[in-house]
């Protein structure tokens, strides 16, 4: 409620306020990774396809693929299968601006 100069109340419209979403965040669990499975937690994130790279300390590619986010808070599993062994590595992530994150992880 407000008035005018001319001392006349007056109501502005009503709006309807819901939780604010927090920052986008992009995860890995657990790290070090066990087993060859890596799951990628998109945690208020926006929807669309994003591109998934793994690397190892040389650079070499081990994985790539494109994942579709179609929720706010989604895991993703992915299976490297026995193909990569033990050490240090990192999944580059490259959303839909073309904003790149990378995460170092360890496979045990």
């Amino acid at each position: 409620k407000g008035n005018t100069r001319n001392g006349v109340a007056e109501y502005s419209a009503i709006v309807k306020v819901g939780p604010l979403a927090g920052p986008a965040e992009i995860s890995i669990y657990p790290n070090p990774v066990t087993n060859n499975n890596i799951n990628l937690h998109f945690e208020n994130t926006v929807k669309g396809n994003y591109g998934v790279k793994i690397t190892n300390s040389l650079g070499q590619t081990l994985h790539k693929e494109t994942i579709s986010v179609q929720t706010n808070n989604m895991v993703r599993m992915i299976n490297l299968g026995n193909k990569v062994p033990a050490g240090n590595y990192q999944v580059t992530i490259t959303d839909v601006s073309g904003i790149i994150a990378t995460i170092p992880f360890i496979i045990k």
